[in-house]
This record gives C-alpha cells, structure tokens and sequence, in this order.
C-alpha cells in the first residue's frame, strides 16, 4: 500500500497546532524597574554602557515575539549592569527585531 502525503495532514495539523500554542507565551515583557527616557533626562546619570537584543528567529506575522524577546534581552543586561534608566537607539520594527540602547544608573 502507497500512502500519499495527504493521509499525513492531520499529523501536520496537529504539529502546528501545538507549534502556535508554544509560541503564544513566548512574548512575555520581562517585569522591570528601568525607565526607558531620552538623552536629554539622563544628563547628569553615571553612564553604564551599551545594551542589545536582536531575534531574527521572529519576523513578519510572528514580529511581535522577536521584537519582545529581543527588548527582554537589552532590559536584562541592563539590570545585569546596575541600570535605573535606558535611552534606546533602535527599537525593534518588523524587519529588525532589534533593540539598542544605552543604560544609566541615576541617582535618587
């Protein structure tokens, strides 16, 4: 007996299935204290150093996970470095998926 690849498709379906409920959660923003600002607010902050997270694994209808992972992976070593405060460069676009900024450590 020859089977065909149509007798596979619900195995297909399946995979798929469960594919889009794994990535569903993947899109969690990381809780954090660091405040995202501008240039202009962080003047007189102890400069720490640059910050960056890129996900080229999601793009197009999926842009939003690489975007939110990548925003998670610069907000991390950030926190990593002792930040209050970020000014962002680059902020993740459908294309991109990349995060680029500075972080700052302010005082009170």
């Amino acid at each position: 007996m020859v089977h065909t690849i149509r007798s596979f498709v619900p195995f297909k379906v399946i995979i798929g299935s469960c594919t889009g409920l794994l990535l569903a959660g993947c899109a969690t923003p990381i809780e954090t204290s660091i405040v995202a600002t501008t240039a202009d607010r962080v003047e007189h902050c102890q400069e720490l150093g640059a910050v960056a997270g890129s996900n080229a694994m999601f793009v197009g209808l999926s842009a939003s996970i690489g975007r939110t992972r990548a925003q998670n992976d610069a907000l991390a070593q950030a926190s990593t470095m002792g930040a209050t405060h970020v000014v962002w460069r680059e902020m993740g676009t459908s294309l991109t998926n990349e995060w680029v900024g500075t972080a700052y450590q302010c005082g009170d």
